[in-house]
C-alpha cells in the first residue's frame, strides 16, 4: 500500500485482509461526502514542560461492587502479527472486552477526593476505561496500580505538538522531551501511550506532499514505537486522529487511517458532531455521525486495531440537534455499540460527567428492557 514507507516493524496490507473481526459489522450505511472542513479539537492547550516529573498522588482504593467483564485483546498472533516475532508480548494487563471511557485531566487527578469520587461514580455507570494527562507530571506506578486493582484500564495521554506541528520536522530537543514522557509512562506501568495531537498544524502552508506528510509523521510515530521496545512490558500504542480523517480521501494534517493503521494497535477517531463545522446534518445527528466515522475507521484499518471513538461530551452546538446534552451522549454510546468498535472516551475538557452519567444510566436501562 505504502511500499517506501520504513515502518518500524513487518506491516499486512489492510486491503488483503478479507477476514473479519468477530465483534464488529463491517456492513457499511454511511453519508461518505468528504469532509474539507476545518475540525480543531475541543480541548484546552496544554503547556507542557520538557520534564515529566512522576509524583505520587495520595489515591484512594475502593472495592467495586462487581468485577467488570474483561478479556484480553491480543495484536499478536503468529499469522497477522504487525511487529516483530520476538515482540510476543505486550502489556500483561487486560484491556476491557468493550472500553466506556471517560478523559482525566491533571487538575482532577491530582485533587485526591474529587478524583476517587469520580472514579467511584464512574464505576457505577459501567466507566471501566481511563485516559489520563501525564504531562507535566506522570502518576506514579503506585497510583496506576491502584487504578488497575479497582477494575480501570489507564491510558496515558502524551501530547506531541500542541496545536500541531509547524514545520516539517519537530525540533531534537521536543523529540526528547516527548520520549522522555514515553519513558515516564512504562516507568509508572500505564498499560497503553495515547498519542494526541500527532500530526501537522491544520491549514499549515507547507510545500509538502499528502505523501510526504504522511511518512513524516509515520516517522514520528515510529521512533516513538522504538522507544516503547526499552520499556518492561511493552505497551500498546495508539493515535488520535481527527474526525474528519476516516471520511477523507487525504488530509494535509498528516493523518491518513491507512497508514496510522499500520504503525499503532488502537486508532481513537475524534468523532465530536460539533466540530463538522458547515455540515449541520452532522452536527443535528450525533448518533449517525459517530456510526459513520467509526464504521470508516473500521473498514480502513487493519483487522487487529482496536478502534474507539471519542464522543462529545461537552455543549457545544447541541442545541442544534433538540437533544438535551444527555441525550446527545446518549446517542453516540449507542452509535458506539451499533457500529462494532471496540468502545468510546468520552471527552469533556472540565472533566464534567453528570450529563454523561445520565446517558449512560438511560442507555443501560433502556438496553436491558429492549432485551426483556
Amino acid at each position: 500500500m505504502f511500499p517506501d514507507f520504513d515502518f518500524p516493524f513487518p506491516v499486512r496490507n489492510a486491503q488483503n485482509s478479507s477476514e473479519t473481526t468477530s465483534s464488529r459489522s463491517r456492513s457499511i450505511r454511511t453519508e461518505s461526502s468528504e469532509i474539507r472542513k476545518k475540525n480543531e479539537s475541543d480541548k484546552p492547550a496544554i503547556k507542557i514542560k520538557s520534564e515529566a516529573p512522576t509524583v505520587q498522588l495520595k489515591t484512594q482504593i475502593f472495592k467495586p461492587e462487581q468485577s467488570m467483564d474483561m478479556e484480553v485483546v491480543t495484536t499478536q498472533d503468529k499469522e497477522s502479527s504487525s511487529r516483530s516475532s520476538e515482540l510476543q508480548t505486550i502489556s500483561n494487563i487486560k484491556v476491557p472486552e468493550f472500553s466506556r471511557g471517560i478523559y482525566i485531566s491533571q487538575k482532577t487527578l491530582k485533587k485526591t477526593k474529587e478524583f476517587y469520587d469520580l472514579r467511584k461514580k464512574g464505576k457505577q455507570y459501567g466507566i471501566n476505561f481511563l485516559v489520563i494527562d501525564i504531562q507535566p507530571s506522570t502518576p506514579s506506578k503506585e497510583t496506576v496500580e491502584a487504578l488497575i486493582a479497582e477494575g480501570f484500564y489507564p491510558v496515558a495521554r502524551v501530547v506531541n505538538f500542541d496545536g500541531g506541528l509547524p514545520t516539517e520536522k519537530p525540533s531534537n530537543q521536543r523529540v526528547a522531551s516527548i520520549h522522555k514522557s514515553i519513558r515516564s509512562a512504562c516507568k509508572s506501568g500505564f498499560p497503553e501511550i495515547q498519542l494526541d495531537y500527532i500530526r501537522y498544524a491544520d491549514n499549515l502552508q507547507l510545500k509538502l506532499t499528502y505523501e510526504t506528510r504522511y511518512k513524516n509523521i509515520a516517522a514520528i510515530i515510529k521512533d516513538i514505537r522504538k522507544e516503547t521496545l526499552k520499556c518492561e512490558n511493552l505497551p500498546y500504542l495508539g493515535a488520535d486522529i481527527f474526525g474528519r480523517i476516516p471520511f477523507n480521501e487525504n488530509d494535509m494534517i498528516g493523518q491518513k487511517v491507512e497508514v496510522f493503521a499500520q504503525v499503532v494497535d488502537v486508532l481513537y477517531p475524534m468523532l465530536y458532531p460539533s466540530h463538522f463545522y458547515g455540515m449541520p446534518a452532522r452536527i443535528k445527528n450525533p448518533y449517525q455521525t459517530v456510526y459513520d466515522g467509526t464504521i470508516l475507521t473500521i473498514k480502513k484499518s487493519l483487522k487487529t486495531t482496536r478502534v474507539i471513538p471519542y464522543i462529545q461530551g461537552f455543549n457545544m452546538s447541541v442545541g442544534k440537534s433538540g437533544l438535551s446534552l444527555s441525550d446527545y451522549i446518549k446517542a453516540q454510546i449507542k452509535a458506539s455499540y451499533d457500529s462494532g468498535g471496540n468502545g468510546f472516551v468520552i471527552w469533556n475538557a472540565w472533566n464534567d460527567y453528570e450529563s454523561t452519567f445520565q446517558a449512560l444510566k438511560d442507555y443501560d436501562k433502556e438496553t436491558k428492557e429492549n432485551r426483556l
